[in-house]
């Protein structure tokens, strides 16, 4: 099963990046879609128009913007 991901910028080391991809997933990073400092709601709102999990250890920010709204394809939350 191959996974469309958007990762987070605190995530986004470029070893787990390759990983990812070698393992055959669709990754694209934050950088890559141009959100580098951008709000946390831009990103989440990038991953929900193109379909894409958030792979993210920023857990504060993002649970609080699912209990706002909890339509998009979902949210990995690494601790």
């Amino acid at each position: 099963m191959s996974l469309r991901l958007l990762i987070d910028e605190d995530s986004q080391a470029k070893r787990l990046v390759e990983l990812l991809r070698d393992a055959g997933h669709d990754v694209i990073t934050a950088r890559e879609a141009d959100l580098m400092a951008k709000p946390d709601s831009l990103v989440l709102d990038y991953a929900r128009q193109s379909g894409r999990l958030v792979l993210t250890k920023n857990s504060n920010d993002f649970n609080i913007l699912h209990r706002a709204d909890p339509n998009h394809p979902g949210i990995l939350v690494v601790y």
